[in-house]
């Protein structure tokens, strides 16, 4: 009688310990401490106003990138801008100009070092907002027009590799 108590005793506390486990492990699936968890592949909304794209999020670059494949610069005053267009997969086209804030250098494993420039977007990616410096490259032959770099995940979003669109709609009409 005794070890039916003992056993009983030690289920209870299992379940009991197991619980709240279970319900901590749920809430991590959407974020750990201020960090949420999104996909690799997620939707962004670029500039104001802004536009939907897909955006391959990439814990193995420093800084974002955006395809610019047709991009013009012009001056307005002193400052260089730059004018391109950008489109999603719904048909939607809009026209961003921004002023470049600096050149930035990047070196390539087959091609060297390239300059590119670089312009301030705001961008919002699985609910985080926030201005973002891309580089302008030509990415049209590559999946995703935008690539976010950890200059933007740092401290904000956490990777889960194996999975897309984890927090849609977070930024705006999806």
């Amino acid at each position: 009688m005794r070890n039916l108590c003992i056993l009983t005793a030690t289920l209870i506390m299992l379940i009991a310990h197991a619980i709240p486990a279970q319900s901590q492990a749920a809430s991590t699936r959407n974020a750990i401490g201020d960090r949420v968890i999104a996909g690799y592949i997620e939707n962004a909304w670029l500039g104001e106003p802004t536009i939907k794209v897909e955006a391959k999020l990439d814990t193995g670059a420093d800084n974002s990138s955006l395809n610019a494949s047709n991009y013009r610069e012009f001056k307005k005053g002193s400052q260089t801008y730059v004018a391109l267009k950008i489109s999603n997969s719904e048909g939607r086209t809009t026209l961003i100009e921004k002023p470049i804030i600096r050149r930035a250098s990047i070196r390539r494993a087959n091609t060297g070092t390239v300059v590119r420039p670089v312009i301030l977007l705001k961008v919002c990616v699985a609910g985080v907002t926030s201005e973002v410096e891309f580089t302008l490259t030509d990415r049209s032959g590559l999946s995703y027009q935008i690539l976010i770099g950890r200059s933007f995940l740092a401290d904000k979003i956490l990777v889960e590799s194996n999975h897309t669109f984890l927090r849609p709609g977070l930024c705006g009409k999806g």
